[in-house]
This record gives structure tokens, sequence and C-alpha cells, in this order.
């Protein structure tokens, strides 16, 4: 990576934690570019992130991401990255590479009930579909150990907008 484009800022969260409204704040007020990494695969794969899920196939899925994780890491501006980008060795080893370079790395995220809400999560489904608010639980608490394990900095968006996070993160990297 060295002598490679870099980014300024990596953000990563729990679905619905806020990496995108806060990356895209942060991006505005520093003028810099911003690289989300489900549009990044939209963008390769030529359909939304959403369809790409049941239209392709577990592997391809897995390609589109791995490939789209690498290349945000190598882009300047803010970069967010979706919560299974750190499943991959190599980009957790990127990742510790560009921190131990300097990059901060964001963990945003929110109490179980806001990020439910925010996920649709919070009405009410029928038995027959088990337990999907302790699915996504489960599946937020072990991404959560996954950034802390690399040394994300973590900020909660709980009963707070994307601007006030935003602020805060400028302020405590001292981004520029």
């Amino acid at each position: 990576m060295s002598g490679a484009a870099r980014p300024l800022l990596v953000i990563v969260s729990p679905s619905g934690g806020g990496r995108t409204s806060v990356g895209g704040e942060i991006a505005h007020k520093l003028k810099v570019p911003f690289t989300e990494m489900e549009r990044a695969v939209e963008l390769q794969a030529g359909e939304r992130f959403e369809l790409i899920t049941v239209s392709k196939s577990a592997e391809e899925v897995a390609g589109l991401l791995l490939d789209a994780a690498h290349s945000a890491l190598e882009t300047e501006g803010i970069v967010t990255l979706v919560p299974s980008a750190l499943e991959a060795g190599s980009v957790r080893v990127a990742l510790e590479e560009l921190l131990g370079s300097g990059v901060p790395l964001v963990a945003v995220t929110a109490d179980i009930t806001t990020l439910a809400r925010r996920n649709g999560l919070n009405a009410p489904r029928s038995l027959a579909m088990g337990q999907p608010r302790k699915w996504f639980n489960d599946m937020v608490k072990a991404h959560r150990d996954d950034y802390l394990s690399v040394g994300a900095t973590e900020f909660t968006t709980t009963n707070m907008d994307a601007a006030e996070v935003a602020d805060q993160i400028i302020e405590h990297f001292a981004l520029q």
C-alpha cells in the first residue's frame, strides 16, 4: 500500500449504525471525496445492493464485497465498509496497515433498539420467521467485537443526528 492513495478516515458500522450519513457529513464538511462500499458494489455489479444479495450466489457476493473493500481502502477521502468486510483476512490486514500509518478507523453504532427500528425489525412478525431481532443482535455484537479488535474508536449515533456525530469525529481526530 505504500505510495498508493489512502483514506483520511475509514468508517464501519452495523446496518443502521449511520456509516453512510455520518461519512457523507464528514466528507461534505471537509470537502473530500466520499466512497461508500455499497455504492461501489452496485456500480461493479450493475444493480442495487439490496438486489445483489438475492440475485447472486454467496460466492459472487463475497467476491464483489472483497473487491469493493480493497478498492475503497485505496482511495482518498472518507471510506465506509460494510459490517462483514472485516471477516476477510486480507481486508483486516489492509486496515491494520492503514491504522499503523495513522488512518483512523471509526465504528459508528447505536443501541440495539435504535438499530432494530432503523432496520424495520421492531414490527410484529410471524413466529414462523424465528427470531430475526435476536439474530440481528448477535450479528451486531460479533461485528462490534471485530471492529474493536482491529482498533476502531467507537462513536454512538443513538439520539444524535449525523452532523453532530460528524463534528465529534472531526474534532476527536483533528481532521482537516
